[in-house]
């Protein structure tokens, strides 16, 4: 009987031995941090946006919300989702996408820093981008290395500048020169800021973060921002839409 296994064992191919084991750690990965008031001028009916212009989320009106960290290369999405789950998200569906499963710290903390929580974007982004970041603590530790992103961008000079900047014009160059002030040479060579025309203006609607290793907590931002590809940013400036439909 032995004997059989081990035969059966050595005919398998090498993929089909291969598909029960963990793979590691997502080490390439993009940041995507939006600014909030940019997002709710073009989904003003959405819930979080509802709430955003009525005075709610006062936090998201001055500094950067996250929105997702996503395993590159692009295309690395879904791993292990099944089709029925897919066909929801593609089709928008996210309130029938399973709920991630957080703490209640953790589920806190993502609700004040993802206001599009209130529209299943965390059910989104955990089923498209989540389930590939391959983290050991599965939802919770890929929830809380976003959060931690997040609160290190916006706790430096960078978050200082753009709360400081509200409603003016801010260029690329001046923002990835706070964040080699704050992280270090080199890194703001690794971030995109990308914008949005809304009429007459040209809005800064994400600002991106390509990131090189493995994120844990004790990570420094500046060695895996440094480790990463430089990113180019067609976006020369863009204001910083304060809340409110303008």
């Amino acid at each position: 009987m032995r004997r059989a296994l081990l035969l059966l064992v050595l005919t398998l191919p090498l993929h089909a031995m291969a598909a029960g084991t963990r793979q590691a750690e997502s080490t390439d990965n993009l940041l995507a941090l939006s600014w909030q008031p940019t997002f709710c001028e073009t989904k003003p009916e959405t819930r979080e946006c509802r709430g955003l212009n009525r005075g709610g989320h006062p936090e998201a009106s001055q500094r950067l919300s996250l929105h997702g960290l996503w395993p590159q290369p692009r295309d690395r999405v879904y791993c292990g989702v099944s089709a029925k789950d897919i066909k929801r998200d593609k089709a928008g569906d996210w309130k029938h996408l399973p709920v991630p499963p957080l703490s209640t710290e953790t589920q806190a903390r993502l609700d004040a820093a993802m206001p599009g929580v209130a529209s299943q974007l965390d059910r989104h982004e955990w089923i498209k981008h989540g389930t590939c970041y391959n983290a050991k603590g599965g939802a919770e530790e890929y929830i809380q290395d976003a959060l931690a992103l997040t609160d290190a961008v916006n706790g430096s000079l960078v978050g200082t500048f753009l709360s400081e900047s509200l409603g003016r014009s801010v260029s690329t160059d001046a923002i990835r020169k706070r964040f080699d002030q704050a992280f270090g040479p080199d890194t703001g060579a690794r971030v995109q800021v990308t914008c949005l025309r809304d009429g007459d203006r040209t809005l800064i609607r994400e600002i991106k973060l390509s990131l090189r290793g493995l994120i844990t907590p004790g990570a420094d931002l500046g060695d895996l921002l440094r480790s990463a590809r430089p990113q180019k940013s067609t976006c020369k400036a863009g204001i910083l839409d304060p809340t409110g439909l303008q």
